[in-house]
């Protein structure tokens, strides 16, 4: 066993810790740098893996947040393909799965989410992928080609967003949804746009359905559902949700909250030194009063950059605002805020066609907004945001007017 001091260590490999580690350096040129990373890759960014990239428009030198030399110009040693399995929060120390025992000053823990496996018969059978990793991408890349039948279960951002991917690839695509219609947690217009934006590209949709089972049949597999139907595909692609990695932090003992890591308004933990970004970061929000915990790429990079600067001193508070983006086709979709429910809609533009914009207004205020090839809107519409601007006031020019 061997041990080993550290002013940072991070734990974990993906895009909030590249982002800490710029964060530190901003402010701490020198103080040595540790990342332990579960997987066999530097940092990467994980929105191309559904999409340029699992189509082979995007090589991989591409995707990854910095190349090897930026760590070693940064003195940063990255330990990738190494998991951290115990947290000593009083002893200060990490240890990883080859023994290895590591002391830090200031520690991050940013471990992220992996998929959430299909609870159903077969859903661990050859053929049936799961995306989250490079690794999976690369598989799935490899089978998804011109004529495979593929079956995706699960109509959230990954399933949408492969199964454009695949379409685009010439495969002959199957959409399960367990809704009525696809997005329709966005509300009615952007979920009718968004599912005949799908179904006029060939997709398949079969609403309000799910898996039951999945068996092997002949070279290929069956999906059966529990609306009765089979069927056949040549692959299936599960996406039904992420689970957060959290067991190290509950093995410590530190305080969670919305099924992540509970921090404050400075991204620190329960745990003294113990800071926490990305995925499993249930952070205060002032603006909307409540936890959040966002799984998307903004968050894991804002939070990542703000957590890494606190652990080097700056005591700032985190405040950005919850953003996300996916690309569908030629839909450029942009949401920005966390609402869970509104009192109103206020649609901006004809929502049977692109561009529009949506505005979700909660107590006579704009809690967030959705964009659909309107990009030149998001700014105007963070500040009405952050601002709290009366709709009441506003209503005209919030509608129709310039923002």
């Amino acid at each position: 066993m061997t041990e080993q001091n550290a002013k940072y260590v991070i734990v974990g490999g993906g895009l909030a810790a590249a982002s800490a580690v710029e964060g530190i350096r901003e402010l701490d040129k020198d103080g040595s740098i540790i990342i332990v990373a579960r997987e066999v890759e530097l940092p990467y960014h994980r929105p191309p893996l559904s999409k340029d990239f699992l189509r082979g428009e995007t090589p991989q030198a591409d995707v990854y947040v910095h190349n090897e030399d930026y760590y070693k110009q940064n003195g940063v040693v990255a330990l990738i393909g190494r998991e951290a399995v115990a947290l000593d929060t009083a002893a200060k120390t990490v240890r990883v799965d080859d023994g290895s025992v590591f002391h830090y000053d200031r520690l991050l823990l940013a471990t992220g989410c992996g998929s959430r496996k299909l609870d159903a018969p077969g859903g661990d059978l050859p053929g049936v992928h799961y995306l989250r990793t490079l690794a999976d991408s690369h598989r799935l890349k490899q089978q998804i080609i011109a004529g495979q039948r593929v079956v995706i279960i699960g109509a959230g951002f990954i399933g949408v967003e492969v199964a454009a991917s695949a379409a685009q690839s010439g495969a002959k695509v199957t959409l399960l949804n367990k809704g009525k219609q696809v997005w329709e947690m966005f509300g009615p217009q952007v979920a009718t746009f968004m599912t005949g934006v799908l179904e006029q590209h060939g997709i398949e949709i079969i609403h309000e359905d799910s898996a039951s089972a999945i068996e092997q049949s002949g070279s290929g597999l069956r999906v059966k559902t529990n609306g009765g139907r089979n069927l056949d595909a040549d692959l299936v692609l599960a996406g039904v949700g992420a689970t957060p990695y959290t067991d190290v932090a509950e093995q410590a003992g530190m305080k969670m909250a919305e099924r992540g890591v509970d921090v404050n308004q400075y991204l620190e933990s329960s745990a003294s030194d113990v800071f926490v970004a990305g995925d499993i970061a249930a952070f205060d929000s002032a603006l909307y009063r409540r936890k959040m915990r966002v799984e998307h790429w903004d968050v894991a990079q804002n939070t990542g950059k703000a957590a890494g600067r606190n652990m080097a001193g700056a005591h700032e508070e985190y405040t950005t605002l919850p953003y996300f983006f996916s690309d569908v086709f030629d839909v450029a979709m942009e949401y920005l805020g966390n609402v869970k429910d509104w009192d109103e809609l206020i649609v901006r533009g004809d929502p049977s066609q692109k561009p529009f914009s949506v505005l979700y207004v909660k107590d006579d205020h704009i809690g967030a907004a959705i964009f659909i090839n309107r990009n030149e809107e998001v700014e105007p519409v963070r500040k009405l945001i952050v601002q709290q601007t009366s709709v009441r006031s506003e209503r005209p020019r919030l509608q129709f007017g310039e923002l």
